[in-house]
């Protein structure tokens, strides 16, 4: 699951992250609850970095499974690299990427659908006991 996929969904203008937690449900239906919202969680996570430092009127997404493997990709339209942030207690954004770092199993980005472009992704991975 290295290369970037191919085919995005365009999230829904009037609510993006609600529609991007549906859309994790969906193909993690089969997952215990407890990861499910973990997935949720970190896609709302990239889903509001992505309207916040972009320029774009859409963002995008692609979900990926795999048997006992998630990779989710939020692509927005700018070329700027994520960076984690260090918040002080009183700053009320910036722990977004802390979250997605500190749940995800990997995460980084890749070649999205805009021309300059990028994608966040991270993947999730159900293990043995878990």
């Amino acid at each position: 699951m290295t290369d970037a996929p191919s085919h995005y969904v365009a999230l829904d203008s009037q609510n993006p992250a609600a529609h991007a937690r549906r859309l994790v449900e969906d193909a993690c239906d089969s997952w215990p609850t407890a990861h499910v919202q973990d997935a949720q969680l970190l896609i709302t996570e990239l889903v509001a970095n992505a309207m916040t430092h972009s320029a774009a009127s859409t963002v995008h997404v692609h979900i990926a499974t795999r048997p006992r493997i998630l990779r989710v990709y939020v692509a927005d339209d700018s070329a700027a690299p994520p960076i984690i942030a260090n918040p002080s207690l009183e700053d009320e954004h910036g722990r977004g990427l802390r979250i997605v770092d500190a749940l995800a199993h990997s995460w980084g980005t890749a070649a999205g659908p805009y021309p300059r472009g990028k994608a966040v992704w991270f993947e999730l991975r159900l293990e043995d006991g878990r």
